[in-house]
């Protein structure tokens, strides 16, 4: 495994084993080396921390949609925007839910979104399982 970085170039590692390596090397806290990054990623795919060794962000995503990581937020079918609290309390986001239909709301809901945050870019991601399903079947 000379290689670790994913060949599509979208290499990612959860932040809670990014975090852990942190705070158990104090030289990462200010710089990180090639290598360092290198040595995680590695672990990550060979090691498995507790039983999962995704490294590729699509997986990733995949795994947090279905609730795989972190806590599902409880919306309802006619919600249009959920609140995300820092994990201190002290700051509170308004998060657009969008659908992606036709009629525009959306476009209204992300740019004020964006507005609001003083955000200047906007990532749609359409996660495609279809090649999932066949390889899990052969």
């Amino acid at each position: 495994m000379d290689n670790p970085f994913d060949k599509n170039a979208s290499t990612c590692i959860l932040h809670k084993y990014a975090k852990k390596l942190v705070d158990t090397t104090p030289s990462l806290k200010t710089v990180w080396s090639n290598s360092d990054l290198v040595d995680l990623i590695k672990s990550a795919q060979t090691k498995k921390f507790d039983g999962e060794n995704e490294t590729n962000i699509k997986d990733i995503i995949f795994n947090i949609l279905i609730c795989n990581y972190g806590t599902p937020i409880v919306c309802n079918p006619t919600d249009r925007s959920f609140y995300l609290n820092s994990n201190d309390n002290e700051d509170r986001a308004r998060i657009p839910i969008t659908t992606f239909d036709t009629d525009n709301q959306d476009d209204q809901r992300i740019e004020g979104f964006m507005s609001e945050t003083g955000l200047s870019f906007f990532q749609h991601l359409k996660i495609d399982t279809s090649n999932d399903n066949e390889k899990s079947s052969r």
